[in-house]
């Protein structure tokens, strides 16, 4: 799924927003979103999902415009689209199957969609629990979500985001309840299965040094505007500690 950004801007009425980003993103690409908080990062996914209209410029997903599109359109575009937001979005009192089987839904009838979420088939929980295998919770397949560390939620948010099937994966900070050891394992498998299924990844990450060596591009935010944008192994220390720098301090 291609995604491109046209001048696009979010004005919050006086706070940073986004600002004239320009960018493309081919179909099938691995991409960070890495800057201080505050940037824009969030902004710009939630632009791309169509949560947040772009004040003035474009944002075309799949060739299409979300702002623009009627809600029936809206909710099948969202369909190819993969989310692993800030707050996991988990329903804490379901097993751990069944929030990661509510992550296919919204491509099924009504009827097959209750029928999954009360009574999942043996090939449904099959294919969730090979997902949490790979993400080193396949022990929790019929654990209630409330029951499990920050850590663990996480990945099951990353699980059901993956079982959807996605041709887009968004993800906002997903790795933020991780130690290092594990961020470095999930942050790897992120892009080994985005490059399995051809679908397009975009993600944003505190941890600048783990996007550098393992993402393949790299998109700098500073005050809402796009600061860099090349290729991670292009990128020099100079212009990640710019991307930080605090106003005013000296060069």
């Amino acid at each position: 799924m291609a995604l491109s950004f046209d001048r696009a801007s979010v004005d919050y009425g006086g706070g940073v927003g986004v600002r004239d980003v320009t960018a493309e993103i081919r179909p099938g690409e691995v991409v960070a979103l890495i800057g201080p908080s505050g940037a824009g990062k969030s902004s710009l996914l939630r632009m791309i999902h169509g949560g947040l209209a772009p004040t003035s410029g474009r944002v075309v997903v799949d060739g299409r415009e979300p702002s623009q599109l009627e809600d029936a359109e809206l909710r099948r575009l969202r369909t190819g689209i993969g989310v692993v937001r800030q707050d996991l979005g988990l329903v804490p009192n379901l097993s751990v199957a069944r929030n990661v089987i509510a992550g296919s839904l919204g491509r099924r009838s009504r009827f097959a969609a209750w029928r999954s979420m009360v009574l999942p088939r043996m090939p449904e929980l099959e294919a969730v629990h090979a997902r949490l295998e790979r993400l080193g919770i396949g022990d929790k397949l019929f654990q209630r979500v409330d029951q499990l560390s920050g850590g663990e939620q996480q990945r099951v948010a990353i699980a059901r985001a993956m079982y959807q099937g996605p041709r887009l994966m968004l993800a906002d900070e997903p790795l933020s309840a991780l130690d290092p050891t594990r961020s470095r394992e999930v942050l790897e498998l992120f892009v080994e299965l985005a490059g399995e299924s051809g679908a397009t990844l975009v993600l944003s990450l505190h941890d600048v040094e783990l996007a550098r060596a393992c993402v393949p591009r790299l998109i700098g935010l500073r005050d809402g505007r796009v600061h860099f944008d090349d290729a991670s192994e292009r990128l020099g220390d100079d212009e990640l500690r710019s991307l930080y720098r605090i106003a005013g301090a000296p060069g």
